[in-house]
């Protein structure tokens, strides 16, 4: 009987200790491997949003650069200084085979318009259009004045519209070009695999995953 006693006394507790040390490592592991699943998801949704942020600021600069040069030529100068009619054709094809070439270049369904403020018209989309005496004011007003740089962003009801002042590096503004990028472009452009909502925060350029959009 003592014999028996002792041995329960002494395996018992061994037995249990065992079995305590196999459950604790057991969820030890798990949280574990929970742990490592976790952070490998988080690192896979950094990495596509990295992806995502430097694949649209890379359309974006070539956007920018585009205009920029364009501004710097000699035909850009003429072009924006000419009272284009509607049946100017040469002087209306030089504008809009421009603005297709940026849009090869840019993302694809964004819409690009250039207005001359010196000569008041505007070709958008393939259509070119005339500008009143009180849609010239309006342009300087919210594009023009009262604004320290010449690239910017807005926001408007059915996107985001890139709005670049030219020449780029003169004070002395000649023209606006505008490209206006919907919302549907950017679900396109900046959606992810597993269906994870981004968006634009900010003046500047920067992504985030939230559950709502912030406008600045």
């Amino acid at each position: 009987m003592k014999k028996g006693r002792m041995f329960y006394k002494t395996f018992v507790p061994i037995l249990l200790l065992g079995v305590g040390l196999a459950v604790s490592f057991g969820i030890y592991t798990y949280f574990q491997t929970v742990r490592s699943v976790i952070d490998s998801v988080a690192e896979e949704k950094r990495t596509s949003i990295t992806q995502t942020k430097n694949n649209l600021e890379q359309k974006i600069r070539t956007i920018e650069y585009a205009f920029n040069t364009y501004s710097t030529t000699s035909s850009f100068s003429e072009v924006v200084d000419n009272p284009i009619t509607q049946k100017d054709f040469a002087a209306y094809r030089e504008v809009n085979s421009q603005l297709n070439y940026i849009a090869t270049m840019g993302l694809e369904g964004a819409e690009y318009t250039l207005i001359s403020l010196n000569r008041s018209w505007k070709i958008s989309n393939g259509t070119l259009s005339y500008l009143s005496t009180e849609e010239k004011d309006r342009l300087y007003a919210q594009y023009i004045d009262n604004r320290e740089k010449g690239l910017f962003w807005i926001k408007t009801d059915s996107g985001i519209r890139f709005v670049n002042t030219l020449p780029a590096f003169s004070t002395r503004k000649e023209a606006i070009a505008l490209s206006d990028i919907s919302l549907g472009t950017l679900n396109r452009t900046m959606r992810s695999e597993d269906g994870a909502r981004i968006f634009i925060l900010g003046r500047v350029l920067k992504l985030k995953m939230e559950d709502k959009p912030i406008w600045v």
